[in-house]
């Protein structure tokens, strides 16, 4: 009995002082990790260990989230100096942290691979501990920190720790993106804090910057914290360091912020029920978001689709480059400074990012009306900014030299204040703007760079340029959402070749002018037209709220409207279908391609009965034809600044046309989604084997069609077959139909005309039943001739 104690009490002690090295988040010069073994912070978060990339054979030392089923490796410490093998160990040497393994050198000896490399060290003293944030801290016996990995980052930000410069130390905290997905090594891609002039941060392909922002004072612009009580964001400058960092309310949440190896600035958030990364943030995001895209004095909008635009004040350097969408060379003055003192003025821009802030200067107690004054006092001075706009705010920027790297936001941004000459500035003030106009009068026309804007300001109509195209076209797009959305584009088979332009009133019609470039010569000629015969000299056209403009006469008769001339979008309240009087026919068109808006190869027809219209004016929605052939119905969201796909037609291989052929009915939650409607057998049973079921199927027995021989098979949740042979008998009631299609050995199926609530009417079908899909949840009853011996099993 004493023997079987002592043995417990031998046991309790070794698990004790001997704990297993997959739990301990500690090493100490007496312990060591090994390939396959690991370090587990106290409170499980973060591993550390030993791995290899994606498509690698070499070992690396690194830490990672121990939660997590994927490996998500957030930091790296032998970056450019792997372990061939196995042999890796991570031990404690005269103080320091050594990595030492088979690097495959030439060598006799084990070599040092990766070390802390911390100088003046008490050997034989010193632990390393991996905490909970993530942070691999090497502490002396009085727990000094002597090194932490949160000042040597790789490719991830991760909450609380610095990114940013010590001053006194001279240590700079930037990420460097891996060389590939393969290869942990540095990359050419950067990211930190540019501590000259008003801090700003960057992303930086080598030495050239790609993206730039600034913090404002409560975060950097266009990085939103969604919600505050799970994250936020800190700055610090001080006398002792100037550094940024964000960080997490909830413990519970996991994220990071990495820069990958496409120069890719994301913050990413775990959501455990997918389970996967959300980039819930992103830079660059758009077009506006490359550096300098604009050029000097250029102010750059994503909104627009000629993003790129000069400050007041100030007109295209080089407008030839201009029009043909190269705005590297940016703006000029078009009136010199005065200099004088009072001379200059400014204007105030606002939503903006700031500009370029490696040329600014920063007086951080000095009132906005004292920079004001400071810059009338120094010719080389531009411009003017708050540098903090949290609470009152307090200190001001100012910039000499070029501004640089201007973007225009629709919902945040800083205010700036661009000096101008005094006559520039009275000919801003006093020249009348024509884009809150929403009519066209016969004095009255709209030039590249003019806009009309509907009345509510939904709409707007102007000229655009698609992506990857230099020609220019009318078109009409939504007004307040951030990526310009064309809805109808008037001159599509005939292009403007360049900005000269101008929609008019001529003779009661629009008429489009413009340039037409053939080869190396140009010609202005009549490039579209609403072409009416019959029309009034007092002839205006108006953009509706609805998207629809309307050229009318002086009585306000409608002569001509672009809802009757459809292109690839349907918008509420648009008809689709024919009108009888007149035989025109509106259709959707597809865009030939994303950078053509000439006709496609595919077109849409819809019947407008029972077609609902939208009276919901704060929603947006559309339906587009596009130029795959795909034809979907889109919802904005505010909330999510993007178009929602609510319906879409081809959703899965049922949606395709005949897919099952003749008889045959279509399942897409079956593998083999193609089966014979009963009393139907396949035509080649061969082919369907193979899931060839073109040629469909055919009757395992023959109709009776003496009258009482046949009867019908009730289907229930489909799409109703091809009624392209099939009547429309809007008074007959569904027995009705019954009785009508046994007269006639042609007639195959019936169903409702109608399934609202009191509907009447119903449709026969003679000859093949087509394109029979089935629905989980919705569809129609069909009902399918058969004679009775089918009836009956």
């Amino acid at each position: 009995m004493a023997c079987h104690q002592n043995f417990q009490y031998l046991l309790i002690a070794a698990l004790i002082f001997f704990p297993l090295c997959s739990s301990k988040d500690t090493i100490t010069p007496i312990q060591s990790v090994r390939d396959g073994e690991t370090l587990v912070s106290a409170g499980k978060n973060f591993a550390l260990g030993f791995f290899s990339p994606v498509n690698s054979k070499n070992r690396y030392i690194g830490i990672w989230f121990n939660n997590i089923p994927n490996k998500t490796v957030v930091w790296v410490a032998n970056r450019e100096n792997p372990v061939r093998d196995s042999s890796g160990i991570l031990t404690i040497n005269a103080g320091n942290l050594e990595l030492v393994g088979d690097g495959g050198y030439n060598s006799n000896t084990t070599p040092i691979l990766w070390s802390t490399n911390v100088s003046n060290l008490v050997p034989k003293l010193s632990n390393a501990t991996l905490m909970d944030s993530g942070n691999l801290i090497l502490r002396d016996d009085h727990h000094n920190i002597l090194w932490q990995s949160f000042d040597h980052p790789t490719n991830t930000l991760l909450p609380n720790m610095k990114l940013g410069l010590d001053r006194r130390t001279g240590l700079n905290r930037f990420l460097t993106s891996w060389r590939s997905i393969e290869d942990p090594a540095p990359g050419e891609f950067s990211f930190g804090l540019d501590p000259h002039g008003m801090p700003q941060f960057s992303v930086r392909k080598g030495s050239d910057p790609i993206w730039r922002q600034t913090w404002n004072g409560q975060r950097l612009i266009s990085m939103r914290v969604n919600n505050p009580m799970i994250s936020g964001y800190t700055y610090v400058s001080n006398d002792v360091e100037i550094y940024f960092k964000f960080t997490i309310n909830d413990i519970s949440i996991m994220e990071m912020a990495i820069l990958n190896v496409l120069g890719v600035l994301q913050r990413l958030r775990w959501t455990s029920k997918k389970p996967q990364w959300d980039v819930i943030w992103a830079a660059p995001q758009d077009r506006c978001d490359r550096y300098a895209n604009c050029g000097a004095y250029g102010s750059c909008d994503s909104n627009r689709v000629a993003e790129c635009s000069c400050l007041k004040g100030f007109e295209p350097k080089m407008p030839r480059d201009w029009n043909s969408r190269d705005w590297s060379d940016g703006c000029m003055r078009r009136r010199t400074l005065d200099c004088a003192g009072q001379g200059d003025g400014f204007f105030k821009f606002e939503r903006l990012k700031l500009p370029d802030t490696s040329r600014s200067r920063v007086e951080p107690t000095w009132s906005l009306n004292k920079c004001k004054e400071e810059c009338l006092k120094n010719c080389s001075c531009t411009a003017y900014a708050s540098a903090n706009v949290s609470g009152e705010g307090d200190g001001c920027v100012l910039w000499y030299g070029n501004l640089t790297d201007v973007k225009v936001y629709s919902d945040q941004g800083q205010d700036l204040y661009t000096r101008v000459a005094a006559s520039e500035l009275a000919a801003l003030i006093f020249i009348p703007s024509c884009t809150s106009k929403d009519t066209i009068t016969p004095i009255q026309s709209i030039r590249d760079g003019e806009t009309l804007v509907s009345a509510g300001e939904n709409f707007v109509l102007g000229f655009f340029g698609p992506p990857n195209s230099k020609y220019r076209y009318i078109g009409i797009w939504f007004n307040e959402i951030p990526n310009q959305t064309v809805v109808w584009v008037a001159n599509r088979e005939n292009p403007v070749s360049d900005s000269s332009g101008i929609l008019t009133i001529n003779a009661g019609n629009l008429v489009l002018v413009g340039e037409v470039g053939y080869n190396t010569t140009s010609t202005t000629t009549t490039l579209w037209s609403t072409n009416i015969s019959t029309v009034s000299n007092y002839s205006s056209a108006r953009l509706m709220d609805s998207g629809n403009l309307v050229l009318t006469d002086d009585h306000e008769r409608v002569l001509w409207q672009s809802f009757d001339y459809p292109t690839n979008t349907y918008l509420p309240r648009m008809k689709m279908g024919l009108d009888r009087r007149t035989g025109l026919n509106r259709v959707l068109t597809s865009w030939k391609s994303t950078d053509d808006p000439a006709n496609g190869e595919f077109s849409f027809g819809l019947d407008p009965r029972g077609v609902p219209n939208s009276n919901d004016n704060s929603t947006m929605s559309r339906a587009v034809l596009d130029d795959s052939g795909v034809f979907q119905r889109l919802v904005w969201s505010n909330e999510n600044r993007r178009w929602n796909v609510i319906w879409v037609d081809v959703r899965d291989r049922c949606d395709r046309y005949g897919n099952c052929g003749a008889y045959g009915s279509c399942n897409a939650d079956h593998l083999a989604e193609c089966s014979c409607l009963r009393g139907f057998e396949p035509k080649t049973p061969t082919d369907w084997n193979s899931r060839n079921w073109s040629d469909g199927c055919v009757r395992l027995r023959p109709l009776d069609c003496s009258g009482k021989g046949d009867g019908f098979f009730k289907v229930a949740s489909v799409k109703v077959p091809d009624t392209s042979r099939a009547r429309l008998e809007p008074s007959l009631n569904l027995k009705g139909c019954e009785e009508e299609c046994l007269k006639n050995c042609s007639c195959t199926a019936y169903t409702s005309a109608s399934i609202r609530e009191g509907g009447s009417g119903c449709v026969i079908w003679y000859g093949e039943l087509i394109d029979i899909k089935v629905y989980a949840d919705e569809g129609q009853d069909l009902y399918i001739r058969l004679p009775a011996s089918e009836l009956g099993k």
